[in-house]
């Protein structure tokens, strides 16, 4: 579903907070500039696991309960496993359930997070490690 270089861990996007959610609404509603279309639904990490709980995903593959923060849209969670975030009013984003399978429910794009680089990990930055030269 999220795919960025080999080395880069990138998951589905995890919304665990206002800020974030104002951070992704800012970033992702309006038109498409060259067609003039909508720029979202988006799908985005949320989802029923196998035992029907609402789940995040985490970088090493584990799933993390739904918890805190939401931003429902009204009438849902509703049918449907998987969460995309859509609007009715062009400014905010709200989430709502969906099919999983992308091509039936025509909707192709996924919202997605790139774990980041701190003290801990240089993991994700191939250009950090580069092995220094010694001067004669």
């Amino acid at each position: 579903m999220c795919q960025f270089g080999s080395v880069l861990p990138t998951i589905p996007a995890s919304i665990l907070n206002v800020d974030y959610q104002n951070l992704l609404e800012a970033m992702f509603t309006g038109n498409n500039p060259f067609t003039g279309q909508s720029l979202y639904p988006y799908y985005f990490g949320l989802h029923k696991n196998l035992v029907g709980v609402w789940s995040w995903y985490d970088y090493d593959q584990s799933e993390f309960p739904l918890s805190g923060f939401t931003k429902w849209g009204q009438g849902e969670p509703s049918t449907g496993n998987c969460t995309i975030m859509d609007s009715t009013d062009g400014v905010n984003l709200v989430w709502k359930t969906t099919g999983c399978d992308p091509v039936n429910v025509k909707i192709n794009t996924v919202i997605c997070q790139a774990k980041s680089c701190d003290s801990s990990s240089l993991a994700c930055c191939s250009e950090c490690v580069k092995p220094s030269k010694k001067k004669h």
